[in-house]
């Protein structure tokens, strides 16, 4: 007996492992390039997708520096614009001081021409009248000859000494 269950055991054991040569061999015949093909496949895609996450990252960084470079040009496009808004605030500041000084100077300038024609009205009124007043003063006064002698000595002394 003990014969025999070693016999079945050993072909027990020899049929288990041509079984298991034989599922190796379909397995490495059918099964295997087709797991190959899938491994490859998935390697491949696994590869793309790396690929792929890099390359997002790449262009994450490249925006990323974009956005901060952006940032930096608005920045100093905003510090012209305040430097440009003071040099416009300041060229009109001094236009209206400018403007008026001249509408300070245009009054002044209306004033004088203004006083010069009262002060010409007033002439050609009151010269003419002043002109008849003094000559008839002098025609009273220059009416008696002595005192027109003495008009014209104190005159002639008055020439001599200053002469």
């Amino acid at each position: 007996m003990f014969n025999t269950t070693i016999v079945a055991a050993v072909f027990k054991l020899i049929n288990f492992f041509a079984f298991v040569g034989l599922l190796g061999y379909l397995f490495k015949q059918k099964m295997l390039g087709q797991l190959h093909t899938k491994i490859a496949a998935e390697k491949a895609a696994f590869d793309t997708m790396v690929q792929e996450h890099k390359g997002l990252e790449d262009q994450q960084r490249d925006l990323e520096h974009a956005i901060v470079e952006q940032k930096d040009v608005c920045e100093i496009l905003k510090q012209h614009v305040q430097q440009w808004k003071a040099t416009f605030e300041e060229t009109v500041h001094a236009r209206e001081q400018e403007r008026a000084q001249l509408q300070k100077l245009l009054k002044e300038k209306i004033t004088q021409q203004t006083n010069y024609l009262m002060q010409e009205q007033i002439k050609e009124r009151v010269l003419p009248q002043a002109i008849k007043q003094a000559e008839q003063q002098l025609q009273d006064t220059f009416a008696d000859e002595k005192n027109g002698r003495a008009y014209l000595t104190d005159l002639m002394q008055a020439m001599e000494k200053s002469g």
